[in-house]
């Protein structure tokens, strides 16, 4: 009768209320145990005022009907008797209005409480139906209902692939062994894994100068990661101390390069040669351009790459290699990076450009691959995979974390999927988010860069990974959204058919939103279980509460949201 409710309960003018998409329910305690408890909002009375409507015409028979002396109105069929068997006065009070035919040429009349709307086109018992006044009312309040369509015409699935990165976080070689299961949930995909000379010591020096090697805690890490069944990447950084050029730095260039060759020499043949791991990609050093990972110049770093590259390809050829790594896209830098690989001429090679992206916006991510792709046009005899090998949200928390802990709550996910929105928009061929697995805190949440927590548990970001990672293949569908922001507040994103769907819906504004989700008529019989992410819901820093939990089961054809800021839903698709 009055349509899905379309907003929580709330206080509005000392009333506890709820809206609905055609009425406002209000709670009257000084009505306390009658009947008028709980009444209908006098939304009549509050938008008759408003224009689009004429008099009674000719087109109109003169049905039976009832005259009301209060108001000095007729109520005549169909609409005397739909007001009658369904509440009558108490609940739609008194008509306020002659019958008329409105604009949209539909029989209408207005109560105190309500619009009657005749439609014949309609089967019963719906011919006579309610008009949406709730939603009409919120929309000139400026709380609208944003309608989002989904589209049946699956576009075809864009290279993207999503990956981790770590950054280490602790020198202990049996650091994932708590999370493995979590991480193997995640499904398939590359691991980015840094800073492994220093944090896992594989390089040392004898008395008489001889370099030696021990991979042991190395390899416990990687055969962690392979156990998660994932594809470790490499990035061969930091310097091992005592072949730096200052003899006791990891972020000097080497004092030897031929050191240096031998060393990378050594990892590839230990991992791909000896272990048999069949790594593929391989990056050389990590954020050259920040000063505290890089002390010495651009030029060295390309030496150290040009080394790199050589020694690398000499043992096992089949590898890929690539870089910069930027903290951030340096247009100029990443330019003279290519440019530098051209002029080497059969000898120079860049198998895949990299950079970060922290803190961007979809907009900014999106320039981003679209600048790479100029400059990488420039050198058409490379031929680059692009890949953003960290991202993640903003930082600039204390101590090293994202700023206002974001990492670990609702905002987290909701950037992740923003920004992947994105990357398969400008079609990315990979993306690593920073991190797996966060370092030891003072408390389970602190804000660091994990997935999942030091003591494993999941964070919000964590099962939205888990869910998109495993998204139907190859049937995104396209997304029109209507009557609502268009500023990226909000943002969804389809993948599926009526076999098996699944949705992710977000919103990011600064005050409640009413979101209804249209799907393909060939969606009926559909029911989707919907996961709710918001500061109440399945956000375990800000509740405590590190249970997933369901929000709800709905049918395709009743998909309509209340969404309050910084909440993300999860529509899975469970049966028909």
């Amino acid at each position: 009768l009055f349509g899905y409710p379309i907003s929580e309960a709330h206080v509005e003018n000392g009333y506890l209320v709820q809206w609905t998409e055609r009425e406002r329910l209000e709670l009257h305690p000084e009505y306390h145990g009658t009947n008028s408890e709980v009444q209908l909002g006098l939304l009549g009375r509050e938008l008759v005022g408003g224009g689009g409507r004429r008099e009674t015409d000719s087109r109109l028979p003169p049905p039976p009907s009832f005259y009301f002396p209060e108001t000095r109105q007729l109520v005549s069929e169909p609409f005397l008797s739909y007001w009658q068997r369904n509440g009558g006065l108490s609940v739609f009070g008194y008509p306020i209005s002659t019958r008329f035919i409105n604009d949209n040429d539909v029989q209408v009349q207005w109560f105190e409480r309500a619009r009657f709307e005749y439609h014949p086109e309609l089967p019963d018992p719906y011919k006579v139906s309610l008009g949406l006044l709730g939603l009409e009312a919120l929309r000139l309040a400026g709380e609208g209902q944003t309608e989002i369509e989904v589209v049946n015409s699956p576009a075809p699935e864009t290279p993207l692939q999503i990956g981790l990165s770590q950054g280490g976080e602790s020198a202990d070689p049996a650091f994932f062994d708590n999370v493995r299961q979590a991480g193997s949930e995640l499904g398939e995909g590359l691991v980015r894994l840094d800073n492994i000379y220093n944090f896992y010591h594989v390089v040392s020096r004898s008395a008489d100068g001889t370099l030696t090697y021990d991979w042991q805690r190395l390899d416990r890490v990687l055969d962690a990661i392979k156990s998660m069944g994932k594809e470790p990447l490499i990035c061969l950084s930091y310097m091992p101390e005592t072949m730096s050029a200052s003899g006791d730095s990891r972020i000097h260039p080497p004092a030897s390069y031929d050191e240096w060759a031998s060393l990378v020499r050594a990892t590839v043949s230990h991992l791909n040669v000896e272990r048999r791991l069949g790594i593929r990609y391989w990056e050389v050093w990590n954020e050259p351009n920040q000063w505290n990972f890089w002390q010495g110049s651009f030029q060295d770093y390309l030496r150290v790459y040009d080394v790199t590259l050589q020694a690398a390809l000499s043992v096992d050829p089949s590898i890929r290699i690539g870089g910069p790594a930027f903290s951030n896209f340096e247009p100029n830098g990443i330019n003279e990076f290519m440019g530098h690989e051209a002029n080497q001429g059969a000898s120079g090679r860049v198998d895949f450009l990299s950079w970060h992206a922290y803190g961007q916006s979809p907009d900014q991510i999106a320039e981003q691959i679209r600048q790479a792709r100029s400059i990488i046009a420039q050198y058409p005899q490379l031929h680059p995979e692009l890949f953003i090998t960290e991202f993640n949200v903003l930082p600039g928390g204390e101590g090293d974390t994202s700023a206002n802990g974001s990492a670990d709550k609702v905002d987290g996910a909701i950037s992740f999927l923003a920004s992947v929105e994105a990357m398969q928009r400008e079609r990315l061929d990979r993306a690593l988010l920073f991190e797996l697995k966060d370092g030891l805190g003072a408390t389970s949440f602190w804000g660091r860069w994990g997935v999942l927590t030091y003591d494993a548990k999941p964070k919000p970001v964590y099962y939205v990974l888990k869910a998109f990672q495993n998204r139907p293949a190859s049937s995104r569908l396209p997304i029109k959204i209507k009557g609502g922001p268009t500023d990226g507040t909000i943002g969804v994103m389809a993948y599926g058919s009526p076999q098996k769907s699944l949705l992710f819906l977000w919103y990011k504004g600064d005050r409640p939103a009413h979101i209804r989700i249209t799907l393909p008529g060939e969606y009926v019989g559909v029911n989707y279980g919907i996961t709710l992410f918001d500061a109440t819901h399945n956000d375990p820093a800000q509740t405590g509460v590190t249970t997933l939990t369901q929000l709800a089961v709905r049918n395709a054809r009743d998909l309509v949201f209340d969404a309050k800021p910084d909440s993300l839903f999860i529509l899975s698709s469970t049966s028909r």
